[in-house]
């Protein structure tokens, strides 16, 4: 039926009498009710294929200059009320960052403006996108300002062509999955994903994540780390390791990349004991240093040696967190904190290789020297050549002058004098022409007629350099020479001076008390980082107690000695 009139008249028919007359007006309440909820029905159909909240037509962008865009043609839905751009409108915005990319946004409002928003640059130089609310506000478009004035341009909100939507009260199970190539980044598989407070899924990269940074305003110092000694219920000795995966950005767009090592031994009281300080990679062990600030703590830092320098640091550490404090972007200092300053130094084979090659540089620029020596003597004798040998001689014969004119020499036989074989040789005590004794050293004759046998010299060995009785601090002067020998009499600590890069030199200690020797801070790389124990002279089984130790060194890094060899054990 097409009317309410109609019903009724075709219900009178088929349910005559009063006895129906609640039958008829039930029948005709229910078809009233059914016909309200056809039309609830079909405006709520017709609301769910339309866009309630979306951009309708995409607009243009026009950058004008570093602060001022001007934005035409965009259309926008907020609730179902339709919003669209009458004319271009002209927008102030905030000038691009001078060293990051930086997300700008515009929003079309409910009420028909729009809104310029700038993202955020952290203090680790990672950008921050700007927040609006998708309920109330259409993202129009999203604006990457570059450091290089350019502009890179996102469509921002989905329009009617590729607006998908979902609404579930339960769970919801995705059959297939989910692809976001734009995001991926195939030299960090291993990125994180994250929503953003706008429901936007972004890509956190994963060098970036859990790591500390400092970034500099000026030339100066940044603490990194902290290693606190002061830990009860130890062992008498404590190992403390830790790395640093390490990103440097410096000025120029010069890159380093590589991993900081520290290993600090103390003896279970704070007292330093021994330590290993490298890095790898491209890093530079000269920016870095260990310094201990006070009796149980000692501090990392990096030098920053130019204003732009930036930091990324990841660290390991081994042990109970409360050894170690990591910092994230502390004060720049303009020098380091008073403390003894432990020294970093690059990694195994590569700084040999590099002391290899300054030696091979060394070595290259003598031989060149004394090519180009040998060609001016030559050129010399070319210049000034004289008569040539005289003709004749035979075999033994020697070339004498015969006056002081030049070329005036002819072969005569050789003089006599001097001792042809050992059987020459005079015994000063059995004349016998030929029977030495111990200890004995040839010598020639006073009148040099011959060679005679007398008592070898007193003294050292030649070039042995002999220290005497030593303690205390023992300085070695590598300029005088190679070999030394010393009596070490009570505790000393050993240092140099005038090292000689590739060459290597030999200590011989001796001790007839329990002594030790300890080596001065950043002199000497210690093998596998632990330091070189004496002899225990109580122990060896000498009586008295004695030992003789020996300690082989080896210069192949400027102003640093390698222990290669310690000790050497000859009496005991």
């Amino acid at each position: 039926m097409s009317t309410r009139a109609q019903l009724s008249e075709a219900i009178n028919r088929l349910l005559p009498g009063e006895q129906n007359k609640r039958i008829r007006l039930a029948i005709l309440e229910a078809a009233t009710y059914s016909g309200q909820r056809t039309d609830q029905l079909r405006q709520a159909i017709d609301e769910a294929n339309r866009l309630r909240t979306g951009k309708l037509v995409e607009g243009i962008v026009d950058f004008t200059s570093t602060t001022s865009a001007d934005l035409s043609g965009f259309a926008w839905v907020v609730d179902f009320v339709v919003r669209q751009q009458d004319s271009t409108e002209s927008i102030t915005v905030t000038a691009p960052d001078a060293d990051y990319p930086r997300p700008d946004i515009f929003v079309g409002k409910a009420d028909g403006t729009i809104e310029y928003r700038a993202g955020t640059i952290d203090e680790e130089g990672n950008a921050q996108d700007p927040s609006y609310d998708p309920t109330t506000e259409v993202l129009l478009v999203a604006v990457t300002r570059n450091p290089d004035l350019s502009n890179d341009e996102d469509g921002g909100s989905a329009g009617t062509s590729s607006f998908v939507s979902k609404v579930a009260t339960g769970t919801e199970v995705m059959q297939g999955s989910l692809a976001i190539g734009s995001l991926a980044d195939p030299d960090n598989p291993s990125n994180l994903i994250q929503v953003d407070p706008n429901g936007k899924i972004i890509i956190v990269r994963a060098d970036r994540y859990g790591s500390f940074a400092t970034r500099n305003l000026a030339v100066g110092y940044s603490r990194l780390a902290r290693i606190t000694t002061a830990i009860s219920g130890g062992v008498s000795i404590r190992d403390y390791q830790f790395t640093l995966d390490i990103l440097a950005t410096l000025d120029g767009d010069i890159t380093q990349r590589g991993q900081l090592y520290c290993a600090l031994i103390n003896d279970g009281t704070g007292v330093y004991v021994s330590s290993v300080l490298e890095v790898t990679g491209s890093l530079n062990p000269d920016v870095f240093t260990l310094v201990k600030v006070s009796a149980t703590e000692y501090d990392l830092f990096y030098e920053h040696l130019d204003t732009k320098a930036i930091l990324i640091y990841r660290p390991f550490a081994l042990g109970p967190a409360d050894r170690y404090i990591f910092y994230r972007r502390e004060t720049i200092l303009a020098s380091l904190p008073a403390g003894d300053q432990y020294n970093f130094s690059l990694y195994g084979d590569l700084s040999e290789i590099l002391s290899d090659i300054a030696a091979l540089e060394t070595w290259a620029m003598d031989l060149d020297n004394q090519v180009q020596d040998h060609e001016k003597r030559i050129e010399g004798l070319e210049m000034n050549s004289g008569p040539s040998l005289p003709p004749g001689g035979t075999t033994g014969q020697v070339l004498k002058k015969q006056s002081a004119a030049d070329g005036d020499a002819d072969w005569e036989d050789e003089a006599g004098g001097g001792a042809s074989a050992f059987l020459d040789l005079t015994d000063v005590d059995a004349p016998s022409g030929y029977t030495g004794q111990a200890l004995k050293v040839p010598r020639v004759k006073a009148d040099e007629s011959g060679l005679e046998l007398v008592d070898a010299p007193s003294g050292e060995p030649s070039g042995l350099i002999n220290l005497g009785d030593v303690s205390g601090l023992i300085s070695l002067d590598l300029t005088s020479g190679n070999r030394f020998k010393c009596r070490l009499i009570a505790n000393g600590t050993l240092t140099f001076t005038g090292a000689e890069l590739g060459k290597d030199y030999v200590l011989e200690i001796t001790r007839e008390g329990n002594f030790t020797l300890a080596y001065q801070s950043g002199k000497f790389r210690l093998p596998l980082g632990y330091v070189p124990v004496l002899t225990n002279t109580t122990t060896n089984g000498t009586s008295p107690p004695k030992a003789v130790d020996l300690l082989t060194l080896l210069c192949m890094s400027e102003n640093r000695l390698d222990i290669v060899v310690t000790p050497d054990i000859r009496e005991n």
